[in-house]
């Protein structure tokens, strides 16, 4: 009885945030204080552009990714050419400190690392890799070039979908932890996507009520 109650309440409360969504700001609603603190202004137009190649995306969660995983590129990217210098990489995902163990010999301790202000694996990118708009003609998709980055972000969490469908589960898909879909969809919520109350209900219908119901009897 207590799992149904739970199941119950969570779903109403997920009804209640997806029409907070439907009526609430769209994915190009104006930018919010903090996110013209935090976003550089070179990079708030592209999170902004390539949330547009993802029906139902809202740019807010492209950036909140962002700074989650590079803090927009650490200052390191070119405003002109979207280019980052020095690179940027994660650590060796050698099976330690909680990492896959992914050998790649292209690196030169012999494990693939995350690339780029969106720390996309090789194999990742290989895939998903897309040029930006206004990259110079003939130019490949490079992770370390954060326009290339951002826009493959979208596409990878459009997942090859005609928009990005469940966005809970999408953000699931970058990073498999329920903990970080609950802290972008907040940081999201602090750049103007929709309240956290609604935020709070999207991440409990997105992650189906699993820590409802694995906690109650």
């Amino acid at each position: 009885m207590k799992v149904f109650v739970a199941l119950v309440a969570c779903i109403v409360a997920g009804l209640v945030g997806v029409a907070a969504v439907v009526a609430g700001p769209d994915g190009m609603s104006d930018p919010s204080g903090p996110a013209l603190k935090e976003i550089p202004v070179s990079l708030l137009p592209v999170y902004m552009d390539a949330a547009t190649t993802c029906p139902g995306l809202p740019w807010q969660v492209l950036a909140a990714i962002g700074f989650h995983e590079s803090d927009d590129g650490e200052g390191r990217v070119d405003p002109t050419t979207g280019n980052v210098a020095p690179p940027i990489l994660g650590p060796p995902l050698n099976g330690t400190n909680g990492n896959a163990r992914i050998p790649d010999p292209s690196f030169s301790d012999g494990w693939a690392h995350a690339m780029g202000p969106m720390q996309f694996i090789p194999s990742t990118w290989q895939r998903w890799g897309r040029l930006a708009p206004n990259r110079p003609p003939g130019a490949t998709p490079s992770a370390e070039n954060a326009w290339d980055s951002i826009y493959t972000a979208a596409a990878y969490l459009c997942g090859g979908r005609p928009s990005v469908g469940d966005l809970g589960q999408a953000i699931l898909s970058y990073n498999h932890s329920e903990d970080y879909v609950r802290w972008v969809l907040a940081k999201a919520a602090d750049y103007g996507m929709v309240s956290a109350a609604s935020v709070a209900a999207i991440s409990c219908v997105a992650m189906m009520c699993s820590v409802a119901a694995s906690t109650q009897t």
